[in-house]
């Protein structure tokens, strides 16, 4: 009877470590993924705001300008503030295009950390019954 306690004290410390090897493992992802979030996410914002203002002060220009405008045809080429318009706002929409996968990769990554502990959790409740099991059949052999 001393031996199965000596056992199972041994198993549940076992299973303590193992929890808190999973729990630092957990927590060093966190970290990871806060740090990516936390680099991508102002150059981000800076990127986007950049290229917002300069689609702004280009479109402000456009507007302010209907002589020049009126002044080309259909023909002719765009105007270089047309075209930086342009160039701004397709920027802006590749920008929304990488937050947007940025956001993807680490929700993937959120949902493959979920599956992971749930893993971990139904082996922990596995490995908790074989113990308990184990501990059962060394009571009877014993007895």
């Amino acid at each position: 009877m001393v031996k199965s306690k000596v056992v199972q004290a041994e198993y549940v410390k076992e299973f303590v470590d193992e929890r808190k090897k999973v729990a630092a493992i957990r927590k060093e992802r966190a970290e990871e993924l806060d740090q990516m979030i936390a680099t991508l996410t102002p150059k981000l914002k800076e990127e986007y705001t950049r290229a917002f203002k300069q689609a702004f002060k280009v479109s402000s220009f456009i507007s302010e300008e209907p002589a020049v405008a009126a002044a080309t045809t259909e023909d002719a080429q765009q105007s270089e503030p047309e075209k930086e318009l342009d160039a701004a706002q397709r920027r802006i929409k590749d920008l929304e295009t990488q937050l947007r996968n940025v956001e993807d990769r680490i929700q993937m990554r959120d949902d493959r950390i979920s599956t992971l502990e749930r893993q971990i959790n139904d082996m922990l409740i596995q490995y908790q019954d074989l113990l308990k099991l184990k501990i059962q059949r060394d009571t009877e052999f014993q007895a």
